[in-house]
């Protein structure tokens, strides 16, 4: 087995997804990711390449061995199942988050709303040194700018966005 196969297999394992699942999620057909898996496909198209890579949020030279594999073991992946942040996050859009990263002006993070009891993404404000969140569907209730409460919790930065058309 190469360091390709080896390293989307130890991907797969780790991010406890099934070949089907994460097919489904990157848009490369299941019959090519299994090719790679098994070490039959030593040399994929790049295309396939960083379709992989993206998910896991790595560098395609990380999947294919170039390069050390990193810890991801605290990244975590889930789907937006509203249309708060439409048009430019639709339901059922794929968001990789990291929870080690900080947020910063414009950016994009996760958060349980303590008061709602609900997670939800927004982009992240910063006014005064003070955090605010605001989300993008003018239809949304939360359509305003609003101070992140501090019984809020952070859940982690958007790193990575895949939207299925």
């Amino acid at each position: 087995m190469d360091n390709l196969s080896k390293n989307l297999v130890h991907l797969i394992k780790k991010a406890n997804l099934s070949e089907n699942e994460l097919a489904r999620r990157t848009g490369v057909p299941q019959q090519v990711i299994s090719r790679i898996a098994r070490g039959i496909n030593k040399n994929p198209k790049i295309t396939t390449l960083t379709l992989l890579a993206r998910y896991f949020g790595i560098l395609t030279s990380e999947l294919l061995g170039e390069m050390p594999l990193r810890d991801i073991t605290k990244e975590f992946v889930t789907e937006l199942t509203d249309d708060s942040m439409e048009p430019n996050f639709p339901k059922g859009t794929f968001l990789t988050i990291d929870p080690d990263k900080k947020p910063h002006e414009g950016s994009f993070v996760l958060l349980k709303l303590h008061e709602k009891k609900i997670i939800v993404l927004r982009q992240v404000s910063i006014k005064n040194g003070q955090i605010h969140m605001q989300c993008f569907n003018p239809k949304s209730e939360d359509h305003e700018l609003k101070k992140v409460d501090p019984k809020d919790q952070y859940l982690g930065l958007v790193i990575h966005a895949k939207i299925n058309f």
